[in-house]
């Protein structure tokens, strides 16, 4: 087991799996990447994705999401020569291997991610976190400090719950409505699930990590049964799965930036729908894409796409449900 004390930060951890995946690696191919695969950098040598398998053994494209938290985007084309694709199939699934070890060796518990070096006061760092309230930002462990191991004494001790936001303690906006809302949601598609067993829901206690250093809260999730790792429901205390489905019930605290940059998040990690619910306004925000969205009234049916097949819901079928029966 590989230990992280305080000290270190996302960026230790990215070098230290670049060294150990590198070294691998070289000695699978003979030390000569070039043979096998021209300008292989960290992102591309770590092409594991835990929850869809590794995309080069089946000759697609590069995972945008990884299990090792790295955004990744696809820099070069596959050469399709067989004896490349032989050597370079053997290589790649060899170097998944080692790199979903890691990830499980790893204490990412003790990782934090500090505020990008061009945050210099206080006023940048809020604006960055989307002009949040001053009263959600928790001022211990102090901005820049925070792991997740402090994420999770947060709400060990019965505070609020909080996301882990660029090395700071961001208190999760809530309502009592939006609560329910949420939970009727989640009841729904767990209803569903009962005859379509494709997958799972989570809720708002359920800390998923995007990336390493950021974890986030969405009120409801879905996953869908090929994105859980070997299958499996996660047991650790901050899932490292990405969902299919977030859906984010916008509370009274929440800020339109705030909400713009969740979106980005969730898609750059691998999210491919997300919902943004307003209950007062009674409308629906749906994003296919961090900048393909429709807007949606109450009457109006809400997207699933192909993730929830056969799975109808409006919003005003949803606001009645949240509302209490007449006697």
């Amino acid at each position: 087991m590989v230990t992280v004390h305080r000290d270190h930060d996302a960026a230790s951890y990215h070098r230290f799996c670049e060294n150990a995946v590198s070294k691998r690696f070289d000695d699978i191919v003979g030390g000569s990447r070039s043979s096998v695969a021209p300008r292989w950098g960290l992102t591309e040598m770590l092409s594991w994705d835990a929850t869809q398998g590794c995309a080069e053994c089946r000759g697609d494209a590069l995972p945008l999401g990884s299990s090792l938290g790295y955004r990744m985007t696809p820099r070069w084309g596959y050469a399709r020569g067989a004896a490349a694709s032989v050597a370079r199939v053997t290589a790649v699934r060899q170097v998944c291997d080692i790199s979903a070890q890691l990830f499980a060796w790893y204490d990412h518990s003790m990782i934090t991610a500090a505020p990008p070096s061009d945050i210099e006061t206080l006023d940048q760092l809020v604006e960055r976190l989307g002009a949040i309230p001053l009263e959600r930002i928790r001022v211990r462990p102090a901005p820049g400090t925070p792991t997740e191991a402090d994420l999770l004494a947060e709400d060990a001790a019965g505070r609020r719950l909080c996301e882990l936001v660029d090395g700071v303690l961001v208190e999760k906006a809530a309502g009592f409505f939006e609560s329910r809302l949420a939970i009727i949601l989640g009841y729904l598609i767990e209803f569903y699930l009962e005859h379509n067993r494709i997958g799972i829901v989570s809720g708002a206690d359920g800390p998923i990590r995007l990336i390493v250093g950021l974890v986030r809260m969405p009120d409801v999730a879905f996953i869908s049964r090929s994105r859980l790792p070997g299958g499996q429901i996660p047991r650790d205390a901050i899932a490292n799965v990405i969902p299919d489905l977030a859906v984010e019930v916008i509370s009274r605290k929440n800020t339109a930036a705030e909400m713009r940059r969740k979106v980005r998040e969730y898609f750059e990690a691998g999210v491919r729908l997300v919902w943004l619910v307003d209950g007062v306004k009674k409308t629906v925000r749906c994003f296919t894409a961090v900048d393909v969205h429709v807007d949606l009234t109450e009457y109006d049916e809400i997207p699933v796409l192909d993730i929830l097949p056969g799975f109808r819901l409006t919003l005003n079928q949803w606001l009645k449900r949240a509302e209490l029966p007449p006697m």
